[in-house]
């Protein structure tokens, strides 16, 4: 038999860092290292117990664009 799966999952909505685990609500953070340190709180607890964890996060590349404005041309007269 093997050990039972639970899977954490990280996403970033308007500044805020939420957290699911198997897919419920587990937590709300202001930054990406405070999730992460809740994450890891929770994994220690629930691997103490035989669980096998994964942890789902988006990559730094899928951070939003920055848009960027031009000043225009001149207009030569």
């Amino acid at each position: 038999m093997s050990a039972p799966r639970s899977t954490f999952e990280l996403t970033l909505s308007r500044g805020v860092w939420h957290v699911t685990l198997d897919g419920l609500f587990f937590g709300a953070y202001p930054s990406k290292a405070r999730a992460i340190a809740g994450i890891d709180d929770a994994q220690r607890g629930l691997s103490a117990v035989g669980r096998i964890i994964t942890i789902l996060m988006p990559e730094e590349s899928e951070a939003p664009p920055v848009r960027r404005f031009s000043a225009g041309r001149r207009r030569q007269t």
